[in-house]
């Protein structure tokens, strides 16, 4: 690992090397990209119920205490997924690349070293889920029997988390080989079991167990499945059977060295939220600043997918074709992002206080300024997780990571004080500063550099990046003012409307919009005119 360029892979001895006879995808990078994020959106269906159709069911059969509790107790758990080291994410990006390079020896290596790593951490994520399942409850100040079972929740929860870690490695083996539609499928058809469970179990007397226990049921139909999938996909594609070798084993774990230290730092930024508001406010507060932030929670993951469908895609073209390529691609992928990061930010801006008042009462809303505040601190995340996965894709993970470390290392003590200070918006407002002086600037040059962009090739896109952030705020605060919506069916007309111009005003703004709408269109033109080829 250097810190002045892109890695390259271990070279094999030449009696190891292969033909790199490989195929290309069966879908242009472009569809990929499209199937893969309108197909996870489809699992926003069953965010959306399970954390926002539920929640009412939740708060009727749990005693609140308790509940908050769990909320406090989830960031807590959100560290065991950093157990797997950044394995999958790097083993995503290894496969993609290699299959870009047609490499079938190198892919075979990834996926089984990968999987022999990954398998083995999620056993140690659930030995220390079992340890941290005796000492939580105690130490958010839980006793008696809510104790007892808060600690069993979370004995389930962290079997079901390792089981989750082994399902992402032999998910991000499929994506990486651009295969999507099979992995998002099985995906919702795990979650929409799950969900079930869920409210059969919580409505049948199970309290704050159906919470873990239908997510214990989703992960272990889900890695099952994957399995079989990962197992056909190698059948029909005649790959090299994956092995476990030990220069991988090197090669990868230099690149993990680095992914590790980002995850543990973007877990510090996104999941101790509710703890710090549990130690410093007390358990009954942490609802009112998770429900305030649920809807941010939801809507980010549209720009969120978004870029993170992006990496195997640029990993795919970068091995293929180059810097250059991909450095017009990114260019693109940043305006386009951008836009809808900034008009879903606008968007929960105008929303947020009749959806929180509809959904579970105005003594759960938080305020307008923690509003504003938690939505220019998703501004800020959102662009500078963009930046950092377009530089992961071309395995730049040092200088990222180490940014994004110093930046968890600035927010936890920064929101302590601040929330001492100033209540909850003390929590989003540390977010803020500690981002812009951690990475603000240094990441943005580090791309820069990396990528070779300059600041002429965003010149034409001053309109996009520039004029629609302030007229897309200037919309979110205006309809801010207006009346909060006393029933749903005004609350969705509300919605339709403050979409459409948001909407509107980006394709407008937005030449990179349009570009890749009439990309897809075209493509689904052609695709069209080549099926009733066939069919004749």
């Amino acid at each position: 690992m250097t810190a002045n360029g892109p890695v390259t892979p271990p070279a094999v001895p030449p009696e190891e090397s292969t033909a790199n006879e490989l195929g290309r995808p069966t879908h242009s990078r472009t569809t990929t990209s499209v199937l893969y994020v309108a197909l996870s959106y489809l699992s926003v269906v069953f965010v959306i119920i399970q954390g926002l159709l539920l929640v009412p069911l939740y708060l009727k059969n749990i005693d609140e205490n308790l509940y908050g509790a769990w909320l406090a107790t989830g960031g807590v758990l959100a560290y065991l997924s950093l157990l797997d080291l950044g394995f999958t994410a790097v083993v995503r990006q290894q496969v993609a690349e290699a299959y870009g390079n047609r490499d079938r020896k190198r892919i075979g290596e990834v996926t089984g070293t990968g999987l022999v790593v990954t398998a083995c951490l999620s056993l140690v994520v659930i030995a220390v889920g079992a340890l941290l399942a005796q000492w939580l409850p105690g130490w958010i100040g839980m006793t008696g029997a809510d104790a007892d079972t808060l600690r069993t929740a979370i004995l389930i929860a962290s079997v079901a988390n390792g089981l989750a870690v082994f399902a992402y490695s032999l998910s991000d083996v499929a994506v990486g080989l651009q295969r999507v539609t099979a992995i998002n499928t099985l995906d919702l058809a795990a979650w929409s079991v799950g969900i079930v469970v869920t409210v059969l179990t919580l409505t049948n007397g199970w309290g704050l167990l159906a919470i873990p226990f239908g997510y214990l049921v989703r992960t272990s139909i889900y890695v099952t499945s994957l399995a079989v999938n990962l197992v056909l996909i190698w059948i029909k594609t005649r790959l090299d059977r994956p092995a476990f070798r030990r220069h991988q084993l090197h090669f990868l774990g230099g690149m993990v060295s680095y992914t590790f230290l980002g995850r543990v730092a973007d877990t510090i930024v996104l999941r101790t939220d509710e703890i710090i508001v549990a130690k410093v406010m007390g358990t009954a507060i942490v609802p009112i600043f998770a429900f305030t932030s649920r809807a941010e929670d939801l809507v980010n993951t549209f720009p969120d997918r978004l870029s993170f469908a992006l990496v195997p895609t640029m990993a795919h073209l970068y091995g293929e074709q180059g810097i250059e390529k991909t450095r017009q691609r990114s260019i693109q992928a940043i305006s386009l992002i951008f836009s809808i990061t900034v008009a879903s930010a606008a968007a929960i801006i105008a929303l947020n206080q009749s959806f929180v008042t509809l959904w579970v009462g105005p003594q759960y809303f938080g305020g307008v300024v923690l509003t504003l505040t938690i939505c220019l601190q998703f501004v800020l995340i959102t662009s500078r997780r963009l930046l950092s996965r377009l530089l992961f894709a071309i395995a730049i993970v040092d200088v990222p990571n180490r940014l994004l470390l110093l930046e968890a290392g600035l927010r936890i003590p920064l929101a302590i004080f601040l929330t001492m200070k100033l209540g909850l918006i003390g929590i989003p407002i540390a977010g803020i500063i500690a981002l812009l002086l951690a990475n603000g600037v240094f990441l943005t040059r580090e791309f820069g550099r990396k990528m070779r962009v300059d600041l002429g090739d965003f010149r034409s896109r001053w309109p996009a990046l520039l004029l629609y952030p302030l007229a897309a705020f200037a919309i979110g605060v205006a309809w801010m003012v207006l009346e909060v919506a006393q029933t749903w069916q005004q609350f969705v007309a509300q919605a339709i409307v403050v979409c459409l111009l948001l909407g509107g005003l980006m394709w407008l703004l937005n030449g990179d919009t349009r570009a890749m709408v009439r990309q897809l269109v075209t493509q689904l033109y052609r695709r069209l005119l080549r099926s009733r080829s066939t069919a004749e």
